[in-house]
């Protein structure tokens, strides 16, 4: 189970957003992603977070079966760049984490059949035009 929570820390403890329906007397492991100030995007998560799950779930988020492992990796990458993912992530209303995710899902899924055979039959008709243009 994978939750997206907003939650708000008052100097003692964390009081999330939004209502909890989880399991009491139950341990969690919980990731933080300070959003520097920001308060949660309005109209871009209902306030009962299920578009934040339904993004988390579609995206491999907190993916932990036996079969799917998780790994970790450190790319370094100028300021500007991690400022201007930062800044989409905040527009999106999601983690930048979960945002490298989806990008990495992205391209790491083959292209559809359907698609693939498109793409070849409009290269094929085209090919003459190509070789002119080149």
């Amino acid at each position: 189970m994978t939750k997206i929570l907003f939650v708000t820390y008052d100097g003692e403890v964390l009081r999330p957003d939004e209502p909890l329906d989880l399991e009491p007397n139950t341990h969690y492991e919980i990731s933080l992603n300070a959003m520097n100030g920001a308060k949660r995007p309005e109209g871009i998560l209902p306030s009962n977070g299920v578009v934040a799950e339904k993004l988390a779930r579609e995206n491999g988020a907190g993916a932990n079966s036996s079969s799917d492992e998780l790994a970790s990796i450190t790319v370094t990458l100028p300021a500007s760049q991690v400022r201007e993912l930062e800044a989409l992530a905040e527009q999106l209303g999601v983690s930048s984490e979960l945002l490298i995710r989806s990008s990495i899902k992205e391209l790491l899924i083959p292209p559809d059949a359907d698609y693939q055979r498109g793409t070849e039959y409009l290269m094929t008709k085209n090919a003459e035009l190509y070789r002119r243009l080149a």
